[in-house]
């Protein structure tokens, strides 16, 4: 998932600890979602059947899909479009727009819009020859990963979740663009805690992956890779990377019991520095002078060393603290260097600690997070 954060030229400089995010992925049931099995009965006889399978809203792109699919082909080609809609009168009860799919003319369009069992998924698969997921957003995509599982190729948006299991060997990926969300887009009851984004996925594009993937030697080629792509997320995965983070937990005093050491300095950001010390120092003297608002914690005992080495009347703030350095580390708004706690660390670099302080200036340091880490 792509950073939320003080802005686009600190992403690549400040960034969450990496231990604490991990990823335990999603999985899918790879007994279940098999390429052996029978086919759902479907109402087209044509020779290729696209699936798209969610609910029939904006966020899933169904509106792009629809015209996508209108412009690639007309009555006459021998194809059809299966839209498996779900949660129009639940989940997603008011978003649907029904008139796009009542009203849609040109190819033939076929709606399932009744309840199919998880049982029965699988011949739903297995009975298309593409699944197209063209999605604005998306937290996972599983019904690309279910298909894959099938050995059915995918035509999915570049830039997504599916990035991570949907390669060209697989299938299409479509580009896309990145579009500012605002904050209140989801109403008062379902805030943004910062600036988001969806992506824009390119309709022409779209198009010729449909006109491509109704080549039955392309799909083909596709198919054949399409189950050893799921394969990489088994459960037996997913279990297997929730046990290592169990192991390397054990005997770590968890943080709940560890209580924050907050150093009182009046600045309105306080640093900390645990380990290289003489890396963080320097940068801090290099950024800031006296009258910056930051104060730089280092830990009391063996940090005077460092200290020594800089002109204490000429930077900013530093405090010697002695004191858990885990519990410094809690207590600090941000980290220089590493530490397997931090909330936010940020490199010993000059430039990138006063990007830090400018971002803390507009009340957003809490946001900062690093591309990739969640």
């Amino acid at each position: 998932m792509d950073a939320v954060g003080v802005g686009a030229a600190i992403v690549d400089r400040v960034r969450a600890a990496p231990e604490l995010a991990q990823v335990v992925p999603n999985a899918v049931d790879l007994r279940h979602f098999t390429p052996d099995g029978p086919l759902r009965v479907l109402s087209t006889g044509a020779s290729t059947v696209f699936l798209f399978v969610g609910g029939a809203i904006w966020r899933k792109g169904i509106d792009v899909l629809l015209r996508a699919y209108a412009e690639a082909f007309d009555a006459q080609d021998d194809v059809c479009l299966v839209v498996k809609t779900f949660g129009g009168e639940t989940v997603y009860r008011g978003q649907t727009p029904s008139s796009l799919l009542d009203d849609f003319q040109g190819p033939e369009l076929v709606v399932v819009d009744e309840d199919v069992p998880f049982s029965e998924l699988p011949a739903l698969y297995r009975a298309a020859d593409v699944l197209v997921q063209p999605y604005r957003a998306e937290g996972f995509c599983l019904p690309a990963l279910e298909a894959l599982a099938c050995g059915i190729p995918v035509i999915a948006t570049a830039g997504g979740p599916t990035d991570d299991f949907v390669g060209d060997l697989c299938g299409w990926r479509i580009p896309s663009a990145r579009r500012p969300l605002d904050p209140a887009a989801f109403g008062d009851d379902l805030r943004l805690g910062a600036e988001g984004f969806t992506l824009e996925p390119d309709h022409a594009a779209l198009g010729a992956a449909l006109r491509s993937a109704a080549d039955p030697a392309a799909r083909a080629n596709r198919a054949r890779s399409a189950r050893a792509h799921a394969e990489r997320f088994s459960w037996n995965r997913a279990a297997d990377a929730a046990r290592a983070r169990v192991d390397a937990l054990q005997g770590r005093e968890p943080i709940r019991r560890i209580r924050a050491q907050a150093v009182e300095s009046g600045r309105r950001l306080r640093l900390v520095a645990v380990d290289d010390w003489q890396a963080a120092l320097t940068a801090f003297a290099e950024a800031f002078g006296p009258d910056d608002p930051v104060t730089l914690v280092l830990p009391g005992v063996g940090a005077e060393e460092a200290l020594a080495l800089v002109d204490g009347d000429a930077i900013a703030d530093v405090a010697l603290v002695d004191g858990d350095p885990t519990a410094l580390v809690l207590g600090a708004d941000a980290v220089v260097g590493a530490h397997a706690r931090a909330r936010v660390s940020v490199v010993a670099d000059p430039e990138a600690l006063k990007r830090l302080i400018a971002g803390s200036m507009t009340g957003r340091t809490s946001t900062m997070t690093a591309e990739g880490t969640c």
